[in-house]
């Protein structure tokens, strides 16, 4: 490793990644100089394994001819790459169009029969899904897609039975799949899950659908409680789910369908008929959620919040979203980094990283995870304690006395993600959606760390 020093005096040249067609084409010429005859697809899948490197690409032809010759045969480089055939991601694509979760998971215990590497294999479905957003959304010929020319066109066919949304949602789940496979003790359950994601995530709306359909009929269309219900048809209980009102809109309902009143009209609105009621099959905005994210809509960030935040919380247009009640601890907290912002902003920045807080006898104790060591050093200082424990006098009414605590190896680990999932459920807007359409918060994941 350079010093800083030497480092200052040299020049720094950063060389791109080459895409699939520059590789491609050279790998082609170096194989007719060399006079080793190679087929498109052999060609092909060395330059996809390369991944943007010229050098792993010449290194990977090298191994392929000492152990080819001077042919290089489709399924045989295939093989030493452990490469999966194009058959079998058509067939596993297709299994997933179908909504054919048994076919899914035989492709699965296929593939581990036979060798492959699962992590590998998520790897090239990821591509290949890819590709597949890439025909659908630029066309089949489009020098995008990382593809020999004949299968081009099965690939562009194969993209018209999906949407761009759905080729989307397949990218994301593919992607997180593949990260949790690297660190995975089960590899073959988290790749289990992954298509059993992707077959079902067609069935699924997105929580921005929900939002729209919100926007369009009005917060009365989700539901308020038994009030909600009072002219509208009954929904069969689930057994072991709790209770809800009227189904959001996006959630699908076997029986009587009731289009939208022409423009100027009045609904009139009858008593369900008696006889069985009809039933709802429930996808809960959360269970959607953890599947995927759907694109974001073109409105900003902190429109749309406030947006959603109004909707679901029952406001009419207008008007500020209702408040969401905070805890006693939480309200105090909050009050405690207001104070604290309104002496100082970098005093009051480092409580924002807080794992959590005590106050109990007359003293205030604030951890802080490890990686957030800056913090507390900061506030260790006497003048920034002095400041710190005025706050904190101020807003709890009484004389107290702080200390800052720094966690460290396993308790760091558990309170962060206690600390990140008391801090989900307090947000207002997951409050109001879990208030709103009666749900609970399983799993909280910090997307800024991906």
């Amino acid at each position: 490793k350079l010093p800083t020093t030497i480092q200052s005096r040299c020049q720094h040249f950063a060389f791109r990644l080459l895409d699939y067609a520059e590789i491609y084409s050279e790998l082609e010429r170096i194989s007719a100089a060399e006079g080793i005859r190679a087929d498109e697809k052999a060609l092909s899948a060395i330059a996809q394994a390369a991944e943007g490197s010229l050098r792993d690409a010449l290194s990977i032809l090298d191994q392929m001819i000492a152990a080819c010759g001077d042919h290089l045969d489709d399924a045989r480089v295939r093989q030493l790459l452990g490469v999966v055939p194009a058959s079998f991601m058509r067939e596993l694509v297709e299994a997933i169009h179908a909504g054919d979760g048994r076919q899914a998971l035989e492709q699965v215990n296929r593939l581990a029969a036979e060798g492959y590497e699962l992590g590998h294999f998520c790897g090239e479905l990821t591509r290949y899904v890819r590709n597949l957003m890439i025909a659908r959304s630029c066309g089949a010929e489009s020098p995008l897609l990382q593809a020999p020319s004949d299968e081009r066109a099965a690939l562009g066919e194969l993209a018209g039975l999906f949407s761009e949304e759905d080729l989307s949602r397949f990218f994301q789940i593919l992607l997180r799949t593949e990260a949790e496979l690297r660190y995975s003790l089960q590899p073959r359950f988290h790749l289990e899950l992954g298509l059993m994601k992707l077959v079902h995530a067609r069935k699924l709306e997105s929580l921005e659908g929900l939002l729209g359909e919100l926007r369009l009929h009005g917060p009365s269309l989700a539901g308020s409680g038994p009030a909600a219900g009072a002219g509208s048809s009954a929904a069969t209980k689930v057994p072991g789910e709790k209770p809800c009102g009227a189904a959001p809109a996006g959630l699908r309902t076997e029986g009587a369908h009731h289009p939208p009143a022409p423009a100027g009209s009045k609904r009139q609105e009858t008593a369900a008929p008696a006889g069985p009621a009809p039933v709802v099959e429930e996808r809960a905005a959360v269970e959607a959620s953890q599947s995927f994210v759907a694109p974001a809509s073109p409105a900003s960030g902190s429109a749309a919040l406030a947006d959603a935040a109004r909707i679901i919380s029952g406001s009419q247009p207008g008007e500020p979203p209702k408040p969401v009640e905070q805890s006693k601890e939480d309200a105090r907290l909050t009050a405690i980094k207001a104070a604290v912002f309104g002496q100082s902003k970098l005093l009051g920045s480092c409580l924002d990283p807080l794992v959590g807080w005590r106050f109990e006898n007359g003293e205030v104790r604030f951890t802080y995870a490890k990686k957030d060591s800056w913090a507390a050093d900061l506030l260790k200082s006497r003048e920034r304690q002095e400041a710190l424990r005025a706050a904190c006098a101020q807003v709890l009414g009484e004389t107290v006395r702080v200390y800052v605590t720094l966690l460290d190896g396993a308790d760091e680990t558990a309170a962060v993600r206690l600390g990140a999932s008391e801090r989900a459920a307090r947000d207002p807007v997951v409050e109001a959606f879990r208030r709103r359409f009666d749900c609970t918060l399983v799993d909280v994941k910090d997307l800024s760390q991906e």
